[in-house]
């Protein structure tokens, strides 16, 4: 969280990630299987939960506990810890001479690797913006057998697909003391704007909430940023409080430009 000072007084503040707004613990409130996922969801997610303190790999440890999932009884031939950057995180597993991997992350980035018929990847992201709708954060879960290991989803090459299984809908709670802190902010005539890498629709979910936006049109999707000029980008800073599926360099450059219109 940092401020924006004009005349050696704050007008604004900008919250990086919606995690500081929330309570810390998260909980599996919801869990879709495409109709043809070639795996079994709860199989995938008992592979895919890295042994971490990370908030969601606790909370998908509670849900398969609580279900009486059987986990693993060995340890991944290798672990992909979560990247910030790219979203997502998981294990790869030895089969044999063929290695399976079993990943969890941003919804977009998990489809950006799967195979799916137009069709399919219609209906899917449907239910994305279904789950989104009612202020969960979703997560996508998808495997694949491969050849070799990988280090991270970006090192797949273009013929290694992987097969979406379905997503994980967490709950997560307003922080009363987030709450506290906007109205007091919002009382002392101070802008919020809040970058986030959650869904759009999920991000105006929560941040309604907290009284940040009072409308979709004030949450602004950030990969619409890579296709913007100048001007453009200019002029929706003008309208949006939050930016959704925000990446590092989406930060980067809505700070910058930001930056410039407030030194004008």
């Amino acid at each position: 969280m940092f401020g924006r000072k004009k005349n050696n007084r704050f007008t604004a503040i900008f919250i990086d990630g919606l995690d500081v707004l929330l309570d810390v613990q998260q909980t599996v409130s919801t869990v879709w299987q495409q109709r043809h996922a070639p795996s079994n969801m709860g199989t995938i997610l008992t592979k895919a939960i890295n042994a971490s303190d990370d908030p969601l790999d606790i909370a998908l440890s509670s849900y398969v506990h609580a279900h009486a999932m059987s986990m693993p009884l060995y340890e991944p031939f290798h672990r992909i810890a979560f990247n910030q950057q790219a979203g997502l995180s998981g294990n790869v597993w030895h089969h044999g001479k063929d290695y399976h991997a079993t990943i969890k992350g941003t919804p977009e980035r998990i489809l950006e690797h799967c195979d799916l018929s137009e069709n399919e990847r219609e209906s899917i992201t449907a239910q994305l913006h279904a789950m989104s709708s009612t202020g969960e954060a979703i997560i996508a879960i998808a495997s694949g057998i491969l050849p070799r290991p990988i280090k991270n989803i970006d090192t797949l090459k273009k013929n290694e697909k992987l097969s979406f299984v379905g997503f994980v809908g967490l709950q997560m709670t307003v922080s009363s003391g987030a709450q506290r802190l906007l109205s007091k902010i919002k009382q002392s005539n101070i802008s919020t704007y809040v970058s986030t890498g959650q869904h759009q629709v999920a991000a105006y979910c929560i941040t309604r909430q907290l009284g940040i936006v009072v409308a979709p049109t004030e949450v602004l999707d950030a990969q619409r940023l890579e296709v913007m000029n100048t001007a453009e980008i200019q002029t929706a800073l003008l309208l949006a409080k939050v930016f959704s599926r925000c990446a590092p360099e989406h930060k980067r450059r809505i700070c910058l430009q930001s930056s410039r219109r407030i030194n004008q």
